[in-house]
């Protein structure tokens, strides 16, 4: 199997990182869509700049245009251009359909990176089935809740919530910590997480608790999810309601570690939670990325996820390194790699190079298999942030 890796990213001048020269939302093709007509090789993108999931969605743009202009500053791939086209999702399955259609239909894109979240994902796939076009989607988790018949052509550039646990196991049983309870919305995300935690065997269940997601007072749910014994309180949310959980914790000075999941480990949740929220035994399961000036240098992520985050800082000073801007720039970097190992951008070709490329990105080493449209082995971390900022615990190398 042959490797492709990120290409070095300190020979990118600070000029090629402005995120311009992409078409804009809506915007149409100024090149064929494949690689054998005109100069360019037409990419789509499905992301929410508008609605709920905007909060996303943005970051993921930012992180798609940014990977187009580290490949067009070198070179570009097969010797033509990307030609990056951004439709709103508008956060709702039917936005993200409608955008996918036009991106296929209109604009001849070889690839769709996108959309960001589960249910919009969902709406998408069986599009991508149906005209046969590869979209590579960083949601975390609609690969598992995705009917088989429509997996040909989709895979993640993240990988599912559930993954995140085995690291955090891995840690916990080095300090002796076995009891557990759960925390979160009602929701798809809250049964995900119960069913992983269920799976560890080194770990006991003391009890779960459900809120109505945007309940504003849970104060008295973490009362009662407190008083069933655990080591760790586990928050299975989206990020307000993540925030909420972690501002009761404090108020209530509850006697047990709280873990935060999916996107929460990036400056923007501790913005929005209140710094004083947070203690050292505020844990997170994260992204190598929030952490890299601090992994071991022997860590697997360490040399992409830190030149990734300097060019992203080169491009904007205030850049968050824990943005999940990550995941699209993923996307686009994998189809870079698919076209290079396919030498065409053929539908069927590319999606024969997307189920078999290796590739060593910020979150690690990814290896796409015909069965496994995921691929990541071991790409979440386990931190810890303070006032002194975020520190490495753990994860991300070898088997956990």
């Amino acid at each position: 199997m042959k490797r492709f890796v990120l290409l070095p990213l300190a020979a990118v001048a600070a000029a090629t990182l402005a995120l311009t020269g992409c078409s804009a939302s809506g915007g149409g093709s100024s090149g064929g869509g494949t690689a054998a007509g005109g100069d360019t090789i037409n990419l789509g993108v499905v992301l929410s700049q508008t609605g709920p999931f905007s909060s996303i969605g943005l970051p993921e743009v930012q992180g798609a245009k940014a990977a187009t202009e580290q490949i067009n500053a070198s070179g570009g791939v097969q010797g033509k251009k990307i030609n990056l086209i951004v439709e709103d999702a508008k956060s709702t399955p039917q936005g993200a359909a409608a955008a996918a259609t036009k991106l296929i239909q209109n604009d001849k894109v070889v690839g769709l990176v996108g959309p960001e979240a589960t249910a919009l994902a969902l709406a998408v796939a069986p599009i991508a089935h149906e005209r046969k076009v590869p979209m590579v989607s960083g949601s975390a988790s609609f690969l598992q809740a995705l009917p088989a018949q429509y997996l040909d052509y989709s895979f993640a550039s993240a990988a599912s919530t559930a993954k995140g646990f085995a690291p955090l196991a891995a840690y916990w049983k080095g300090t002796g910590l076995t009891k557990v309870a759960i925390i979160g919305p009602k929701g798809d995300v809250f049964d995900g997480v119960v069913a992983a935690i269920k799976n560890i065997p080194s770990l006991t269940l003391t009890g779960t608790e459900q809120f109505q997601p945007g309940q504003a007072d849970i104060t008295a749910n973490v009362a009662k999810i407190a008083a069933t014994g655990p080591q760790a309180i586990i928050v299975a949310g989206a990020t307000a309601d993540a925030a909420t959980a972690q501002r009761a914790w404090k108020a209530l000075n509850v006697d047990a570690q709280i873990v935060q999941i999916g996107s929460q480990a990036n400056e923007a949740f501790i913005k929005l939670a209140g710094p004083e929220s947070f203690t050292e035994r505020s844990l997170f399961i994260g992204f190598p990325t929030t952490v890299s000036s601090t992994l071991p240098a022997d860590h697997p992520s360490k040399k992409a996820a830190t030149e990734y985050v300097e060019l992203m800082k080169r491009a904007d000073p205030n850049f968050d390194p824990g943005s999940i801007a990550v995941l699209a720039w993923n996307g686009v970097m994998a189809y870079r790699d698919a076209i290079t190992a396919a030498g065409s951008t053929d539908a069927a070709a590319l999606r024969d190079a997307l189920e078999r490329t290796e590739m060593t990105n910020p979150l690690g080493v990814w290896t796409r298999t015909p069965t496994d449209h995921d691929g990541s082995t071991n790409p979440y971390i386990v931190a810890t942030h303070d006032a002194s900022g975020w520190k490495y615990l753990g994860g991300g190398q070898g088997s956990p």
